[in-house]
This record gives C-alpha cells, structure tokens and sequence, in this order.
C-alpha cells in the first residue's frame, strides 16, 4: 500500500468512533485479494445492517467502502443494492460518493449494470430536483460503460431534465 493510501486510511480511522465501522475498515485494508473469507456475508452484515436501516453512520460506511475499494472492489458487490439507494438520499454527499461506488462495480462487474440503472431510473423520476441534478453530474461515464443501453439511458436523462425543467 502507498504512502497516500496509509495517510487516508489514518484519517478515516481517526473520523470513526464506532467500532463496527473500523472494523469492516480494518477487514476492507487487511482482507483477502479475492471476494473470499474476509468478504463473505456473514462478516459484512453488521455493516450491511447499518446501511440498511438508514443509520447516521450511513456517510461513514460508504467512506469506508470507498477507501477500501480502491483495492478491492469485489467487496462493493454485496453492498450494491444500499448504495444504489443512496442514490436517493437526502444527504449530497451520500448521492455523490453512492454514484462513485456504483460506477466503480459497474467498471468491475459489467452484467451488473441493470441493478445500477434501475436505481438511476427511480432516481430520475424524483420530484427533487437536487437529486435530478446529481444524477446528470455523475451520469456521463455510466453512459459510456452502458453498451447497448446507452441510448436508453440518455433518453430517460432527457426526459427527466426537460420534465423537471432543469
């Protein structure tokens, strides 16, 4: 690991008070190389719980998620379904960093990309125009990683900017 990536993952360390959370940090950097032992349900669902219940550690989870993907995005699988919901959230900067780790499976695991567009799709039709705009800032590379269903997807960001008169 780089001197860079040491350094982020200290100051992660130093926002986490749970100690859940660092935790499933310490598995993400000390973990297998493969979706193996370290990565298997049971000892993610503490996390995946959290996620799920919309707790307020949800921003510090994805952090984790996010710095412990850098070397191994398998681990995002299991978690795909929560941040595809954040998507959604209220919170800018769960929207932005759920965009950034969905993209990230999507480059690792392409047939994927169904689950992901489906929560773009419900994420487009928001009545919140906040949540409209994140989408579009975050979009264009999930478009160039779509193939075959570019074209719809740029249809329905089309759609939903002329609808929300954006």
């Amino acid at each position: 690991m780089d001197k860079d990536s040491v350094e982020k993952m200290k100051k992660l360390e130093n926002k986490i008070r749970d100690p859940v959370l660092t935790k499933l940090l310490n598995c993400l950097v000390n973990g297998g190389n493969s979706f193996g032992a370290a990565f298997d349900e049971s000892s993610m669902a503490p996390y995946l719980a959290k996620m799920c219940a919309d707790s307020s550690e949800t921003l510090s989870i994805l952090q984790d998620l996010d710095a412990g993907s850098i070397k191994k995005p398998a681990v995002l699988r299991m978690f795909l379904h929560e941040i595809c919901r954040r998507m959604t959230s209220e919170c800018p900067d769960c929207r932005t960093l759920a965009h950034k780790l969905a993209i990230r499976h999507v480059r690792q695991v392409p047939k994927d990309s169904s689950i992901v567009f489906s929560y773009i799709e419900t994420a487009l039709q928001s009545p919140h125009h906040d949540i409209i705009k994140s989408v579009i800032s975050e979009i264009p590379e999930l478009i160039l990683l779509s193939g075959p269903e570019s074209a719809r997807l740029m249809r329905l960001v089309f759609t939903a900017v002329a609808d929300a008169n954006i």
